[in-house]
């Protein structure tokens, strides 16, 4: 396995292909997309979606403070807003990049004694259980159109 493959920030969101149907019996109508952030589905599991909802509303570009700036820079982020899409790909790059995760357990990342591990608080987390990240987004990231 390629070093970060086994962080799935952009993998979830893959779809079977849907069984066939039985002839006579119609498909159900397509899921419409769940607001302006169906886009979290791009990067993030299910539940992204509702946290992005409770974190940001309606809003689509968000200002991380000053601490998680600092992190998405040394990612390659440049400017001060951002999609969250694009947060969630710069902590995915911050992560592969200082070579956070673990080689055997890709899905283990290990932050204690860096920037992200004091924001998470934590020493490590499973991006199979991604709710650190979301606490943290929530206490780091401002809508832009409410910071102004």
């Amino acid at each position: 396995m390629r070093p970060g493959a086994g962080l799935g920030w952009h993998s979830v969101g893959n779809t079977l292909p849907s069984a066939p149907q039985p002839r006579g019996v119609p498909r159900p109508p397509p899921t419409p997309a769940r607001g302006p952030w169906s886009s979290c589905r791009d990067c993030a599991p299910p539940a992204a979606e509702s946290a992005c909802r409770i974190t940001l509303g309606q809003a689509n570009q968000v200002r991380p403070k000053l601490p998680l700036l600092k992190v998405l820079q040394a990612a390659g982020a440049q400017g001060e807003t951002f999609t969250l899409k694009e947060v969630m790909h710069y902590l995915g790059q911050y992560i592969m990049v200082r070579q956070l995760y673990d080689k055997n357990q890709q899905h283990m990342v290990y932050c204690g004694g860096d920037q992200l591990g004091e924001l998470l608080g934590l020493e490590s987390f499973s991006v199979k259980d991604p709710s650190p990240v979301y606490d943290m987004l929530k206490r780091n990231l401002t809508s832009a159109a409410m910071a102004v």
